[in-house]
């Protein structure tokens, strides 16, 4: 199982985190940080998600309670987060992907084929991905201009 624990912060918080994050390897057990931003275009609204492998204690929680000011005062919750393959399921949500004559998508996802697109299946995994991230879209332009 692993454990969420989700705090309020602002945007200057958040990335004040990454700028020296040495002090994560000092929690045991050693969150995953990740920051989002709750309301767009509101740097006030922000909040940060702290992902831990183990449940955390009293301390963990607290260290990184301490480094958002914002959240001093608020009672911090954790929850434990259900046995997922999360791969799979930061998948799911994976739109196709038009990358010069090729039309990438997974069979989860395959859409409409766009006219004159060359429909390419690549099951997204762990090695490869659909094309959304711009070194796959690129190698599939490149191969849409290789002739025989």
């Amino acid at each position: 199982m692993s454990w969420l624990l989700t705090l309020p912060c602002t945007r200057a918080e958040a990335e004040a985190l990454h700028e020296d994050d040495e002090w994560l390897a000092l929690i045991e057990p050693m969150p995953t940080i990740v920051a989002e931003e709750v309301e767009a275009f509101n740097d006030a609204k922000w909040h940060v998600k702290a992902y831990f492998a183990a449940k955390p204690g009293k301390a963990a929680i607290d260290a990184v309670q301490s480094r958002l000011p914002s959240a001093a005062k608020v009672r911090a919750a954790i929850e434990e987060l259900p046995d997922e393959d999360w791969l799979v399921v930061s998948q799911q949500g994976l739109q196709p992907v038009h990358a010069g004559r090729f039309y990438v998508h997974t069979s989860a996802n395959k859409g409409k084929v766009p006219p004159g697109a060359v429909p390419f299946h690549i099951e997204a995994s762990r090695a490869f991905g659909t094309g959304g991230h711009e070194t796959t879209s690129g190698c599939h332009v490149i191969l849409g201009r290789l002739t025989r």
